[in-house]
């Protein structure tokens, strides 16, 4: 995601095995007013990680991957991307 995209059709699962665990988009986000009010930080994460993997999934509003290893991995991280501007991105231009 990039901080332009909301990342409403972005779904991270993972397992360690026993119990399932989503990443929620709104993880990425900094405290909003009342968090900041209750001493939580503004800042936007750089990344989300959950650890002790044995399989993990991605969804998108196009695509969907299901990853599995033969050994468990470390962590799962979900975190945002730069992405270069694009015209459909930049909005309406002036002539």
């Amino acid at each position: 995601m990039s901080v332009n995209d909301y990342g409403q059709y972005l779904n991270v699962a993972s397992s360690d095995g026993n119990t399932p665990q989503f990443t929620d988009r709104g993880e990425l986000e900094g405290a909003g007013a009342i968090g900041r009010m209750l001493g939580r930080d503004p800042t936007p994460k750089a990344f989300v990680e959950k650890p002790h993997v044995v399989w993990a999934s991605v969804k998108t509003s196009f695509f969907a991957s299901i990853f599995t290893a033969d050994k468990p991995g470390v962590s799962v991280i979900t975190r945002r991307i730069d992405l270069p501007p694009s015209p459909a991105r930049s909005g309406p231009t002036s002539a």
